[in-house]
């Protein structure tokens, strides 16, 4: 075992001890995860796969490694760590939990050590990189915490407010990157799992340390990376049959009974919901509720909400990938303190209704999951989202996909051959805390679940639809060709990269105006509508949009995904709101750039605001140029008097087909 290997035990004790668990040693896949990343910072190896199961410490691995690093300067191999999440919507919960990390690390330190070292490791307090700065850190503090798209897009300079290549390349070579739950990047053509290997591969071969970690990723995962680097440049690391080995874990109770339905009508889900969330608050026992749609779990919220009343002993959350960036930062924090709460005299119940995004980063042990049928991975980490905790009795109800006036919202999330795999694994398989902490099962049930996939695609290409390959071709040709791209490009480079993307679908950031600018500036709008002149409007806009901080706190991340209608013609859908009819003429508003204090060198100083004139179509429909939206921040016109937006976020609005 080296010197930093040793030294990343003890701080493991820190961590676990901090956490209110009893700390023996090391679990022996954290031990070889120690030994691999002390290798890899030493350049020995280019990558580094942990594979373990939900609430085995994964987390603690690379964290306590980079951390062991500071107590001994001569020990400092890599001064940055950025810590990547598939979704923002828990990006502020992974915050706090390593915030609360490094305050007892230093408490600890203060007590027993050097005070330099509790200087050094006061400066890698974590930053939070949500791509919503008007004037991004790119990287640059030590400790940094990012999604997915944020940094993929920055290793290919896009997304840069303003376009600065140089110093966004230059931070992540200079960091150890950690790719978290890299399974949950999923779509049903699996175009992001193919092309997600060749992005870590060449951050590899640019000396940029990486550490992949998940509970249930594919063996082709692995393999492939193997492929591109070479077998002795991927570490490997496999948690055995942790089960056997660990002490502070429950026992969890899988109920697929209610499967034997094909479908579950909305007030019947509902019905159920209600009837486990009473029982289980009668003995203050804390709930999750999963549900594919942020629509079917907005209903059951809301039907909660109405059926519970007000009650001090019950604490309510709803948490998807539509809340307002400030509400979700403020809620996600509540996570955290409720688990501190919990371990005092409890007398109340955690009730958290969520979409996908509870699969991810939540971090907080529930007595009862209710779940949506999903795809076989997404059970397993929703599942385990339960029953984390020494002694822990919990149990797990499976419900058939959500059905409401003959919509089932799931089909339009996972292929049904998925589902339909799902819900005989799960009557075939009786799921136990042995085999959801085996993680031989779970890498065979992600391996299974890849090949539906990847038939499903070939299935495709055999009707003529061979349009992912040629898009994962692509994307990959352009991260081959990024490693050659000097930091300060051309045009031309510039213009090869913009093509990258890591997943089939784009996003842009939607801005919930407030109202009180609409009462300040009705005249400006009136005039507008009636001649269609924008001038008055875009200035009034650019004022507004000057307060970089109301604009961050109420904006909203949102996917767009492109659809064909019957005719075979593209769109995407847009809230309704983001489209104002000025006089007839359909216009969006949109950020181009945020308004950046005056720097040295800086001559960009206040907001630029632009807008999208749009063709009408018939229907009520338009037609326009949407990729100048991926990115951007769209200025919607939406108003919302009762307060609806601030908990529920958008997923209530109309919807508008935008045709491209």
């Amino acid at each position: 075992m080296g010197e930093l290997t040793e030294r990343a035990v003890g701080i493991l004790k820190i961590l676990v001890e901090s956490r209110g668990r009893v700390f023996e040693k090391p679990y022996e896949h954290q031990r070889r995860g120690f030994e691999a990343i002390e290798k890899l910072l030493a350049g020995d190896i280019d990558t580094v796969v942990v594979k373990a199961p939900c609430s085995a410490g994964k987390t603690e691995i690379p964290l306590s490694l980079f951390l062991a690093q500071f107590i001994e300067v001569s020990e400092q191999r890599i001064g940055r760590i950025i810590y990547v999440t598939p979704t923002q919507t828990l990006l502020y919960n992974m915050q706090e939990r390593f915030a609360t990390n490094l305050k007892y690390f230093v408490e600890y330190f203060r007590l027993h050590a050097d005070q330099k070292i509790v200087e050094r490791v006061n400066m890698l307090q974590p930053h939070v990189e949500h791509g919503l700065e008007p004037d991004p850190a790119y990287f640059i503090p030590r400790f940094t915490i990012a999604s997915y798209d944020v940094v993929a897009y920055a290793w290919v300079a896009q997304r840069t407010i303003p376009f600065r290549p140089f110093v966004t390349r230059g931070a992540l070579v200079s960091s150890m990157i950690v790719f978290d739950e890299s399974h949950q990047l999923q779509d049903v053509c699996a175009y992001t799992q193919r092309v997600l290997p060749t992005l870590i591969a060449q951050m590899a071969k640019a000396g940029v340390p990486v550490v992949v970690m998940s509970a249930t990723l594919p063996n082709e995962f692995t393999e492939r990376l193997k492929e591109m680097l070479g077998k002795s440049s991927v570490e490997e690391v496999c948690a055995s049959r942790l089960k056997d080995s660990r002490k502070d874990v429950g026992e969890i109770e899988v109920n697929v009974d209610l499967l034997e339905n094909d479908v579950f009508e909305l007030a019947d889900a509902k019905d159920t919901a209600f009837s486990v969330v009473s029982d289980a608050v009668g003995e203050h026992r804390d709930v999750l509720l999963v549900f594919n749609s942020a629509r079917v779990a907005y209903e059951v919220y809301e039907y909660l909400l109405e059926k519970l009343g007000y009650r001090e002993d019950v604490k309510t959350l709803f948490v998807h990938g539509r809340l307002m960036a400030g509400v979700r930062r403020r809620r996600e924090k509540l996570f955290e303190k409720l688990r501190k709460m919990r371990k005092e005299n409890k007398n109340w119940s955690l009730i958290a209704v969520a979409t996908q995004v509870a699969e991810t980063g939540l971090d907080y042990s529930f007595d009862v999951v209710l779940s949506e049928l999903a795809p076989p991975t997404a059970i397993v980490q929703r599942v385990m989202r339960s029953g984390r905790e020494k002694g822990q009795k919990a149990e797990a109800i499976i419900l058939p996909p959500v059905a409401d006036d003959g919509r089932v919202f799931t089909h339009s999330i996972y292929t049904r051959d998925l589902i339909d795999h799902s819900r005989s694994w799960l009557q075939s398989e009786k799921l136990t805390i042995d085999k959801l902490c085996d993680i031989e099962f779970l890498t065979k049930v992600a391996s299974e679940e890849y090949s539906i996939l990847i038939s499903r695609r070939e299935r495709k290409e055999n009707e003529g639809k061979d349009w992912i390959d040629l898009l994962v071709t692509e994307a990959e040709r352009i991260l081959n060709a990024s490693l050659l791209v000097p930091p300060l490009m051309t045009s031309i480079q510039k213009k090869v990269l913009e093509r990258f993307k890591l997943r089939l679908g784009e996003y842009t950031v939607l801005h919930v105006l407030d109202n009180s600018w609409f009462n300040e500036n009705a005249g400006a709008i009136e005039e507008a509508a009636k001649v269609g002149k924008i001038e008055d409007l875009l200035n009034a806009l650019s004022e507004y949009a000057e307060n970089t901080a109301l604009v961050v706190e109420r904006s909203i991340r949102i996917s767009l995904y492109l659809r064909r209608d019957k005719e075979g013609r593209r769109y995407v859908e847009l809230p309704l709101g983001a489209v104002w009819d000025l006089g007839g003429r359909p216009v969006i508003f949109y950020v181009k750039i945020l308004k950046r204090e005056s720097r040295p060198r800086s001559d960009i100083k206040k907001t630029v605001v632009s807008y999208i004139r749009l063709r009408k179509e018939s229907g009520g429909n338009y037609s326009g140029d949407v990729d100048k939206l991926c990115g951007k921040i769209v200025l919607t016109s939406i108003r919302d008097e009762s307060g609806e937006l601030e908990s529920f976020g958008l997923i209530s609005t109309d919807k508008v087909k935008i045709y491209v």
